[in-house]
């Protein structure tokens, strides 16, 4: 048995993000596959989507292979193949020891820890694990692992309003998936709900698949172009102008990040307020010389006009507010585009005057 921490820390490289305009949740990279492993639900209605992880920059990558019965996709790997860690094939007991790693809630790597509950629940005709380690939105797709550091499943769904109660697809699923995909290395294909023969999208004409004549359903067979509209369209046309791939920057609904070596810029849109959100992450408050720090960021605070510092747990942010109503391309642009000159100006003399960290996108 394995520690717990070396296990968690095995799986830093091959735990993937995944975003796309309609949804965000994680994805895990096999040993010897160029693949990503994630559920459909996360990818579904897309061609391509944008995935982040430490063996590669965030890029966009193809969806492959859809299974949605199982609710089992595969994504075009950017990472080389190599070793890592192997879908068990060892039998899972009641009481077992797991961990659940993903990205819950735009929270990037974090795990939790629980036991397999009951290894045999039925839902739809397929057999889940249940396990009372706790798993969020953005976990789809992520890794079920037990204590010998062996991926048994992935995480899939939870019951909503209900503590404890998780589910994930046994790893015999996933490998009956890589099987029937085996074939087709390369190509979009589409498993059958009906017959369950896997084949290429290409192939497939009036909707109906070629072995047994089911009959697909259109949003498993033809993606959904996103095309932005309203705050979302504002949004992505002033990241456009300020020298960002909009796509590239999606983060999943409502969210956009970007970044290089001098700043890291987060937008937020939140439905319920209407309020566009700004933040850059500047630095980790420094572990001295706290009260000339914090006094250093209140006196600022008077200087700034659009922006403002803020702190969340331990780290510094600059930030800025911008009601819908009140959001308009010029002064928007102009907003960003100050924040992120004053995002690098102030890490760099953070850093010089109080040795503070500057804050990194990193997927840890």
């Amino acid at each position: 048995m394995k520690k717990m921490n070396e296990i968690i820390d095995t799986f830093r490289n091959c735990v993937v993000q995944i975003a796309t305009p309609y949804s965000g949740g994680t994805g895990f990279i096999l040993s010897n596959e160029r693949l990503i492993v994630t559920n459909y639900h996360v990818v579904k209605n897309c061609e391509e989507v944008v995935v982040n992880g430490r063996e590669f920059e965030k890029t966009k990558a193809r969806v492959l292979f859809i299974d949605p019965h199982l609710d089992v996709a595969f994504i075009d790997c950017p990472a080389p193949a190599g070793t890592g860690p192997q879908l068990s094939q060892s039998d899972v007991n009641e009481g077992e020891t797991v961990v659940a790693i993903g990205h819950p809630l735009g929270l990037k790597y974090t795990s939790t820890s629980g036991i397999i509950s009951k290894t045999e629940r039925d839902y739809n005709g397929i057999k889940y694990f249940q396990t009372d380690a706790a798993i969020n939105p953005g976990n789809s797709g992520g890794p079920l692992i037990n204590s010998e550091g062996e991926i048994i499943g992935m995480n899939t769904f939870i019951i909503k309003e209900a503590e404890s109660l998780a589910f994930s697809l046994p790893s015999t699923y996933i490998r009956e998936c890589l099987e029937s995909y085996a074939s087709m290395q390369g190509f979009a294909a589409i498993r059958c709900r009906s017959c369950r023969l896997t084949q290429k999208k290409e192939d497939i004409t009036g909707d109906f698949c070629n072995n047994c004549g089911f009959r697909f359903d259109k949003d498993d067979i033809h993606t959904r172009p996103f095309v932005p509209e309203g705050i979302v369209a504002k949004i992505e046309k002033i990241i456009e102008e300020s020298g960002f791939d909009p796509g590239l920057s999606r983060g999943g609904p409502m969210f956009w990040d970007f970044s290089n070596d001098d700043f890291w810029i987060k937008i937020t849109y939140v439905q319920a307020t209407k309020f566009t959100i700004f933040d850059a992450p500047i630095v980790n408050v420094p572990k001295e010389r706290i009260g000339e720090f914090f006094e250093f960021a209140l006196k600022e605070n008077f200087k700034l006009t659009d922006l403002v510092f803020s702190l969340l747990n331990n780290e510094l942010l600059l930030s800025a507010l911008t009601f819908e109503d009140d959001f308009h391309h010029d002064v928007e642009l102009k907003k960003l585009k100050s924040l992120m000159d004053s995002a690098t100006k102030y890490r760099k003399d953070l850093k010089s005057s109080f040795d503070a960290e500057p804050i990194a996108d990193t997927i840890d």
